[in-house]
């Protein structure tokens, strides 16, 4: 899974990535002026990341009529890109240029997998959610992660953007879950 970090901008602004778990920005946010709404933002990506791709790269493409969505096209360069709007029309994630559109179809699924991450990392701060009968077992033996020695702990409130929860039904095609 993912995590999102926020960095401060030279000019005392707030972007957000979202990292991949292999460590590749999948995308990227637009500058925020103060940080509760840089976090706010990662909490529009998690909420509308299931939003339909308006695939702007055919010759007859149609609009879509609302937002949020995402939007498939080509940039001056000829590259593919994408971008997923909020509600209110913003651009809240974008990505970087890729030479074949299924490179960037492929982007917006992985998005999708990563909007939900349990990680977020704040300068050399980061949160790990889990449940609250486990917390106490990580915080005593996660020690390392990759090659970087941790110190963990548990907080009560962690400064992180509202998530919404919803029930979600699925078919399988197999009981192998």
């Amino acid at each position: 899974m993912g995590k999102y970090v926020i960095k401060q901008t030279s000019n005392g602004g707030y972007v957000f990535n979202l990292v991949a778990s292999n460590g590749e920005v999948i995308g990227t946010s637009q500058t925020y002026r103060s940080l509760s709404s840089a976090k706010g933002g990662i909490g529009s990506v998690q909420r509308n990341v299931h939003a339909d791709i308006e695939d702007q790269t055919t010759q007859h493409w149609e609009p879509l009529p609302r937002h949020p969505k995402w939007e498939l096209y080509v940039d001056s360069a000829g590259e593919f890109r994408f971008r997923l709007k909020a509600m209110n029309g913003e651009v809240v994630l974008a990505s970087e240029g890729y030479k074949a559109k299924t490179s960037a179809k492929n982007g917006i699924d992985s998005v999708r997998r990563n909007a939900e991450s349990d990680i977020f990392v704040e300068g050399k701060t980061a949160y790990l959610f889990c449940l609250e009968s486990i917390a106490p077992y990580i915080a005593e033996n996660l020690t390392q992660v990759s090659r970087t020695q941790v110190t963990c702990s548990i907080t009560e409130d962690p400064p992180l953007p509202e998530q919404r929860f919803g029930r979600l039904r699925i078919n399988a095609a197999s009981e192998r879950l």
